[in-house]
C-alpha cells in the first residue's frame, strides 16, 4: 500500500489477485482494540461496471458510455468525470457558438483542439463562443463533465433528496435492518441527456 484514497487515515490496498468470479468476502481485523476502530464503507475501485440486477448491486465487465444518464450504463457511484467529443468542421470567418443542455453535473469545462477554453452551464452561463479556438477544417471539440462525490459517499437514504449539501446528520437517515436495494438509493443522475448543440 503505497497510495491512500481521500485522506492519508483512509489506506487503498491493490487486491485484484485475491477477487475471484462470483460471491467474495472482504474481512477487516485488528490485532488490538482500539476506540478509534470505527469502520468506514469499503470502496472498491477499478475498471468494472455496477449494476441494478435482481435487487441488489452486480459488479461486470463495463460497457462503452453512451449519451444519456451514467446510472444505468455501469457508473452509479462513479466520482470523477465524462469527456464527450466529436469533430466540427470550421469555415473560415464564421463563428461559433456551443449550448450545453441542462445537465446534472459539479462543473462543465470546453477543450477545443486540446486547448481549454473554459467553464460552461455555469451559474446560468448556458453557451461559450468557442470561434476563437477553431482552425479552419476539422476541430475536435471535449465537454468534459465533472460528477461530484455525492454518490459514491452519500448519504444515499436521506428521505428529503439533498442536493449540494451535506451535514453529518443525514448519514443517520438509513434502513434499520437488511440490505437496501438499488431503487432506494438517492443518486444523481449525471450524464448528458441531450446532444452538445454548435449554432454558426
Amino acid at each position: 500500500m503505497d497510495e491512500y484514497f481521500l485522506d492519508y487515515l483512509i489506506c487503498q490496498y491493490e487486491i485484484h489477485r485475491l477477487v475471484k468470479q462470483g460471491e467474495n468476502e472482504i474481512k477487516i481485523t485488528a490485532s488490538q482494540f482500539d476506540v478509534e476502530l470505527e469502520l468506514e464503507p469499503v470502496i472498491l475501485k477499478g475498471s468494472f461496471g455496477v449494476y441494478h440486477r435482481d435487487d441488489v448491486w452486480m459488479m461486470d465487465a463495463p460497457v462503452k458510455l453512451e449519451q444519456g444518464s451514467i446510472l444505468k450504463q455501469g457508473y452509479p457511484f462513479y466520482h470523477g468525470s465524462v469527456i464527450y467529443e466529436g469533430i466540427y468542421t470550421a469555415q473560415a470567418g464564421k463563428a461559433c457558438l456551443l449550448h450545453v443542455p441542462d445537465s446534472e453535473a459539479a462543473a462543465v469545462s470546453v477543450t477545443v483542439n486540446h486547448k481549454y477554453a473554459g467553464l460552461i452551464n455555469i451559474n446560468g452561463r448556458k453557451g461559450m463562443d468557442i470561434t476563437p479556438y477553431l482552425e479552419a477544417g476539422e476541430n475536435l471539440i471535449q465537454v468534459k463533465l465533472c460528477v461530484s462525490m455525492k454518490n459514491l459517499l452519500g448519504p444515499h437514504f436521506d428521505p428529503d433528496k439533498p442536493r449540494r449539501t451535506a451535514w453529518p446528520d443525514m448519514w443517520k437517515k438509513a434502513p434499520a435492518f437488511g440490505i437496501p436495494k438499488p431503487e432506494e438509493y438517492d443518486l444523481i443522475s449525471y450524464g448528458l441527456e441531450k446532444g452538445i448543440v454548435l449554432t454558426e
